[in-house]
């Protein structure tokens, strides 16, 4: 019988790097998110080869290992919906390594109810330079929540690694193509801080077209009947076609139901409504930074952020 603790998966590199202000926060960062994982709620699972394994065993106590199919580098889509199927959880997730999941959004208790398909997250974004939030949307998703028992429809397709360009349109998408609904939520619930792209610009238009290439083979499945039209009327994509297009599939899959809807009023409400306001927060800098404060405290980040040395305590006087 499946259980009720959530899994989460992900992979781990073996050196995280994110230099802020000439400080590597890198190795904190990923310590910071793996706690962040579990305080949600979450047994958490790295898929890593044999090589990476041994390199991060200073994380083997707070995180379980298991390792990838032998002479591969990344796990693939594949690989975490195996790991999935063996973990015995009736709820799995996957997650980028590098987001922290933030307090307060009781994403894992969520869960537990019947979601009929995949769950899609956004995240913020905090600039490299200054750790404040970027106020601009990252065009993407960094987690997706499942059922199990969903996987055994999924189509598989061994090409899609984590972190790979597009595979986080393909992953929601396969679940529409199986009939499954997507589910969105009503705020980001993601921390993400800014790096250099990890992904190769010669696979972007190749890749997006193995999106078109999935819903050509389902007819589109249930996307809107315009936006389909658009997609599969693609053929020779240039690079003008895939940007237009792939934001148009964006839009359509960030306006897909919410897993649920605040009670107006309520501290769900609360919080939601300052994580979506901190995707499009004013550059002006002292008010920003009031915001900020309130943001921090609202969300109980102060501890965490303490630890790693990028805010002061506050002491009541």
């Amino acid at each position: 019988m499946p259980n009720f603790e959530p899994t989460l998966f992900t992979s781990i590199p073996p050196r995280m790097r994110r230099f802020v202000q000439g400080r590597d926060f890198g190795t904190s960062w990923q310590m910071a998110c793996i706690a962040s994982w579990k305080a949600a709620g979450f047994r958490t699972l790295s898929l890593n080869s044999p090589e990476e394994i041994e390199a991060l065993r200073s994380f083997a106590s707070i995180i379980e290992f298991e390792e990838i199919p032998e002479g591969q580098s990344r796990p693939s889509m594949t690989d975490f919906f195996i790991a999935a199927r063996k973990s015995g959880s009736k709820i799995a997730g996957i997650v980028n390594a590098d987001c922290i999941i933030i307090p307060q959004t009781r994403i894992a208790e969520r869960l537990k109810d019947s979601i009929n398909g995949i769950v899609i997250a956004e995240r913020l974004n905090l600039s490299q330079e200054t750790f404040r939030p970027t106020g601009v949307p990252c065009q993407g998703f960094d987690a997706f929540f499942f059922e199990v028992a969903a996987l055994s429809r999924i189509e598989r397709d061994d090409h899609w690694r984590i972190g790979e360009v597009w595979a986080d349109f393909w992953l929601p998408l396969a679940f529409n193509a199986a009939g499954f609904e997507i589910k969105t939520l009503p705020a980001p619930i993601l921390l993400h801080l800014n790096h250099e792209l990890a992904w190769d610009w010669a696979d972007w238009k190749s890749h997006f077209s193995r999106i078109i290439e999935l819903l050509r083979a389902h007819g589109g499945g249930r996307l809107d009947s315009d936006l389909v039209k658009k997609l599969l009327e693609a053929s020779e994509l240039n690079d003008d076609d895939v940007d237009e297009l792939s934001k148009l599939l964006f839009a359509w899959l960030t306006k897909r139901e919410p897993l649920w809807y605040p009670e107006a009023g309520s501290l769900d409400d609360l919080i939601a409504s300052i994580l979506k306001a901190m995707v499009t927060s004013e550059s002006s800098v002292h008010p920003f930074r009031a915001l900020l404060r309130q943001t921090i405290d609202a969300l109980g980040l102060r501890p965490t952020l303490y630890k790693l040395g990028l805010v002061k305590l506050n002491i009541p006087t």
